[in-house]
């Protein structure tokens, strides 16, 4: 079974290299960069917002291209 989107998203963002990629100083302020990108008050959204999981799927992709 799939990691969820929320979860992964709470690794990332204690990513220092993510972070950096986002323009955030810590895992806090990574997260808050994340929900605005993705248009949500919670992680927890991107389990089932799909829109928000979508958006949040494009971050992925552009740290994976980027490392």
């Amino acid at each position: 079974m799939a990691e969820p989107n929320s979860r992964l998203s709470g690794r990332l963002c204690a990513k220092p290299e993510f972070q950096k990629m986002l323009g955030a100083t810590c895992p806090e302020s990574a997260a808050a960069r994340v929900r605005s990108h993705c248009g949500i008050t919670s992680r927890r959204q991107l389990d089932w917002d799909k829109d928000a999981a979508e958006l949040f799927h494009e971050l992925r992709r552009q740290f994976a291209y980027r490392n």
